[in-house]
């Protein structure tokens, strides 16, 4: 009886902490999409569609995953229903896959922009120019058949009790396929995150290499047009540096779950927390990157909504 207030007591911070955590983000995003909606349409290019995107799923990210949990915490019985549950996980989990194809996406798009046009970087350019905005139809694709299979193994809990062969997710729990098959869809699924973490540190260690290069040769030189691309470069390279951090741990967090059927409360807070705090903390980066759109923002052009579907496929690199 003595314990039962201070866990009470506990549940209410977490709780709190993880809903000031969402709204934060929610805010963040919000507003880095509203800079985009109202801005002149002519000045918006693909690496600002790639932002765009970036952002979007990262708003539904937190609020799929951070509002159940919070009310969870903050003692909402029966937050989600057995239907629920299973709509609320695929959706995370297919838009925090987009998160990392986005992120990856914007550094292979920005290494693009500020390489030299010398082969074999010039054939590089040209395919990522024409292509990039192409390639998000088939993550889109890719990560809604990888996570089919998700709403067949998650369901809301009955009467505070879970499967033995289950994890708990807090709100919802997920049970654990044959050995093989989990181990399976388990290595296939961080194998992907893991793919985009490498290519996205690739990209930004050769972005360092070519900058610092680029500095040399041009010392003298003042170029806005070069300092705006450098400034791009390095808002880039801290925006994969701060998802590497986050979801690298969260990626290795969820393959500990797994394999040691761990579903502690602590575990499942950090993942959530950790899985929540690139969506929440990465808009603070991207409004620098955004400064013009909200230099724009009490100019907006009534024409844009009419010609921003039509303008998408011509904007140039």
């Amino acid at each position: 009886m003595g314990e039962h207030p201070v866990n009470t007591m506990q549940d209410l911070l977490r709780g709190l902490g993880f809903l000031l955590q969402m709204s934060f983000g929610v805010i963040c995003n919000a507003i880095i999409l509203a800079a985009y909606l109202v801005a002149d349409c002519s000045d918006i290019k693909k690496i600002d569609i790639i932002v765009c995107h970036l952002t979007l799923v990262n708003l539904v990210s937190l609020l799929s995953r951070g509002v159940p949990y919070s009310m969870m915490l903050l003692g909402v019985p029966n937050v989600l229903t057995d239907v629920g549950c299973k709509a609320v996980i695929y959706t995370y989990r297919v838009t925090r896959a987009l998160s990392i194809s986005s992120t990856c996406n914007l550094s292979v798009f920005q290494l693009a922009t500020i390489a030299p046009t010398v082969t074999p970087w010039g054939i590089f350019k040209n395919l990522v120019s024409k292509y990039i905005l192409h390639s998000f139809v088939g993550f889109w694709i890719l990560h809604m058949s990888t996570y089919i299979i998700m709403p067949l193994t998650v369901g809301a809990p009955v009467n505070n009790t879970i499967p033995q062969r289950a994890v708990n997710m807090g709100f919802c729990y997920a049970t654990f396929l044959d050995y093989i098959p989990e181990i399976l869809i388990t290595m296939f699924t961080t194998g992907i995150d893991y793919l985009h973490l490498a290519l996205m540190t690739l990209c930004s260690i050769t972005m360092l290499v070519i900058l610092k290069r680029h500095s040399q040769q041009v010392r003298y030189l003042q170029s806005t047009t070069q300092s705006v691309e450098v400034r791009a470069s390095k808002i880039i390279i801290s925006l994969v540096s701060l998802y590497v951090m986050f979801h690298g741990v969260d990626s290795f967090l969820t393959l500990y779950a797994t394999y040691k059927k761990d579903g502690s409360p602590i575990v499942v807070d950090v993942r959530v927390f950790l899985s929540s705090s690139y969506a929440a903390i990465s808009p603070l980066i991207l409004i620098h990157f955004c400064k013009k759109m909200f230099a724009r923002w009490p100019f907006r052009n009534r024409e844009c909504k009419s010609r921003i579907i039509t303008s998408v496929s011509h904007v140039s690199c």
